[in-house]
């Protein structure tokens, strides 16, 4: 509590999680998942209020997210949610971290990022590759028709 304009006992507001200062009601902090809407303020927003596809932001005055929603990832510099389809051949990140977890056929994940088998090999799960004469008899290269298949391009000379 602090004392108003009018000098009566005022309850801090229930977006600040009852962390303000008793002399003038500044808020000295926010709810889980809301930010000050100033430095410092008397008031506290939502993070979605500044980036809509924010789940968890951070609880200082940066305004920046730290967890997003499913399909995008926070931005390490700005903290803004970004989309996982601006990592290349990305299909689904982390919500926390700049890191592919599953990539389009036929690139396969690793180190946090997509990465295409070598020719002579196929997508055999999302982060490994296989030798195309391991699923197909006689087969050197091959695409991947999907996670596990191989449809066989040269065979294996006599």
């Amino acid at each position: 509590m602090y004392p108003n304009t009018s000098k009566t006992c005022t309850r801090c507001d229930a977006s600040c999680n009852g962390q303000c200062n008793t002399s003038n009601g500044v808020f000295t902090g926010c709810t889980t998942n809301n930010v000050f809407t100033d430095t410092p303020g008397k008031a506290c927003v939502a993070c979605k209020s500044f980036d809509t596809n924010c789940f968890t932001c951070s609880p200082d005055f940066s305004r920046k997210c730290k967890v997003c929603v499913i399909g995008f990832y926070p931005d390490d510099v700005f903290g803004k949610c970004v989309a996982c389809a601006t990592i290349t051949n990305c299909n689904t990140c982390s919500s926390d971290t700049q890191k592919c977890l599953t990539c389009k056929d036929p690139f396969i994940q690793k180190s946090g990022g997509c990465e295409i088998c070598p020719i002579e090999e196929f997508k055999f799960s999302e982060t490994t590759c296989s030798k195309c004469y391991n699923t197909i008899d006689n087969c050197n290269t091959c695409d991947t028709i999907a996670v596990g298949k191989a449809r066989c391009n040269v065979c294996i000379s006599p």
